[in-house]
């Protein structure tokens, strides 16, 4: 089920994004979950948002609570247009350079979230996880988000991305990894780098 395809393509008017529908049901549920974090005034929900809004100077509490006070609504609200621009456009084929940027910032941001509340690092291994393990499901969403993010950054930069199949190999218009759109180009966008796709 969380296999991935050859599929995000780059096009001359944005990006073509043939995802399976259970995949579109999925993210459909993201923008919401986000929104609610971001915008909670519950105490519980702050450390859940910690790799969301990173510190600047680890080592300077006093300039690191400066630049809090100077960034942190710009960043909120970037991650709140990054949720909304997932909720309008998570049905969609194509996206727009802007809507991809906003699909890579929601999907990164959510997959932090859930990194946080899993207590994930590099060194996290889920194939050893019991089967009524509570939190399987977070670990299956986490695994998926990461795995689209990584297909998303390699079709921004204009890599083939040459993940694994899933079982049929066909994405929602019924098209198979050979039959997509194999125009390659540059990218010099804006949006998540391999830099920011942090753990």
């Amino acid at each position: 089920m969380l296999g991935f395809r050859k599929t995000i393509r780059p096009t001359l008017e944005g990006y073509r994004i043939p995802l399976l529908a259970w995949e579109r049901r999925l993210l459909a549920s993201v923008p919401s979950q986000l929104t609610d974090l971001l915008t909670s005034d519950a105490p519980e929900s702050k450390p859940l948002l910690a790799r969301l809004f990173p510190p600047a100077y680890n080592l300077d509490p006093e300039k690191n609570e400066e630049y809090e006070r100077l960034m942190r609504q710009d960043l909120l609200e970037r991650h709140l247009d990054a949720a909304n621009v997932l909720a309008e456009t998570c049905e969609q084929k194509s996206l727009t350079d802007e809507q991809f940027n906003g699909w890579m910032r929601a999907v990164n941001g959510m997959r932090l979230v859930l990194g946080t509340l899993l207590d994930l690092d590099e060194e996290s291994d889920f194939d050893d996880l019991p089967e009524d393990d509570p939190s399987l499901a977070y670990y299956g969403l986490y695994r998926y988000l990461s795995g689209l993010l990584d297909e998303m950054i390699h079709a921004a930069s204009g890599d083939i991305y040459d993940g694994m199949a899933d079982d049929e190999g066909h994405d929602d218009e019924g098209h198979d990894g050979d039959e997509l759109d194999r125009r390659d180009r540059g990218s010099d966008r804006e949006g998540i780098g391999p830099d920011d796709a942090q753990d």
